[in-house]
């Protein structure tokens, strides 16, 4: 049986499906619960009595910003197998069928249908680490104060060069600006000391910190991203997750211009565009690789992103395989490795 979730902030609305006696998927029973300790536990009781192991149930929700991960924490501790699917791969499947209403109780029976049809392509979700979890958690706050540290810097530019700007308001930019640095400093050593707890997470981090422009802390960045690797299978997985897979347009005689999908994490593709920029200035190979594709007329970004796509399957392989980095490898010689 499959139970599909709409979260919301205040309810969970459930919708459970299974395979009649005539093989046809049917509706079994749906229902609304808070989204909260008490409405989990009765979903839990209501979920029990729908079959006589709980475990027959998988779960299917959307992710859906932070609001989804107390019940998808509490099913998984209660042994219930349990998978979170991207939204716009729900949107797409309800467009497919036609659906022109929306409500949460028909989108909790198109989760439930949608995970139904696609079991067994489905990978199970599992929690990351406390420490992993941790890690992420600084980097994406240190991303999102540096953020604001552009935005708001060049805003006091703006305030300096304008003609009569009321010193107190420069004053007071200057003065959220110091906070904000100071904010990014505790936030890095933070994240530096979460990085040294983790003695196994701290020696992959340095593996593939030897290449040049690469630091400890930004491969670690990179590493809790993609919870190092664990259920990601091959090369071609690792780069789609990051959304720098690219995308070929053509029609007939008609040839568009292919771009990367940037339909994964941002934020790992934002600390692997900077950790591209410091490479290509103090890695050779990377270097080279850079002026290589600009002699053939390819745009500078283009360039950038090529040897983003080299650096993360770099650390995919020195981590998943768990290989000595090795700045000569010819990997011509790497049919073993899954692409």
């Amino acid at each position: 049986m499959t139970l599909g979730i709409d979260v919301s902030k205040n309810y969970l609305d459930c919708c459970l499906k299974g395979v009649n006696q005539k093989g046809i998927l049917v509706t079994k029973a749906t229902k609304k619960f808070k989204n909260d300790e008490n409405g989990f536990q009765s979903m839990n009781v209501w979920l029990k009595g729908k079959t006589t192991e709980g475990k027959d149930i998988l779960c299917v929700m959307e992710a859906t910003g932070t609001y989804h991960e107390d019940v998808l924490y509490y099913l998984y501790e209660h042994k219930y197998n349990c998978v979170l699917v991207l939204p716009n791969k729900i949107f797409h499947y309800a467009r497919s069928l036609n659906k022109k209403a929306k409500t949460d109780k028909i989108d909790a029976e198109l989760i439930a249908d949608y995970g139904a049809k696609n079991a067994t392509e489905f990978s199970l979700w599992f929690p990351v680490t406390k420490n992993i979890k941790r890690i992420k958690e600084f980097s994406r706050s240190i991303e999102d104060v540096n953020a604001q540290l552009v935005e708001n810097k060049n805003y006091l530019h703006a305030l300096k060069i304008a003609h009569n700007t009321n010193p107190k308001i420069i004053k007071l930019y200057e003065n959220l600006i110091e906070k904000l640095e100071k904010m990014k400093l505790e936030l890095e050593s933070g994240l530096d000391k979460e990085i040294e707890t983790d003695s196994e997470m701290k020696r992959m981090a340095e593996e593939s910190a030897k290449i040049k422009g690469l630091t400890v802390r930004s491969v670690a960045r990179v590493l809790a991203e993609v919870n190092c690797f664990l259920s990601t299978t091959s090369i071609r997985k690792a780069i789609s997750y990051a959304g720098l897979d690219i995308i070929v347009k053509q029609s007939g005689s008609s040839c568009f211009s292919s771009s990367i999908s940037k339909r994964g994490n941002k934020h790992l593709r934002n600390i692997l565009f900077m950790s591209a920029l410091s490479s290509a200035i103090y890695d050779e190979h990377n270097k080279d690789l850079r002026q290589r594709l600009l002699e053939r007329g390819h745009k500078p970004i283009e360039c950038t992103v090529s040897v983003m796509r080299k650096l993360l399957i770099t650390i995919f392989v020195l981590t998943k395989y768990n290989r000595k980095y090795d700045p000569n490898y010819n990997w011509h010689n790497a049919n073993h490795i899954p692409t």
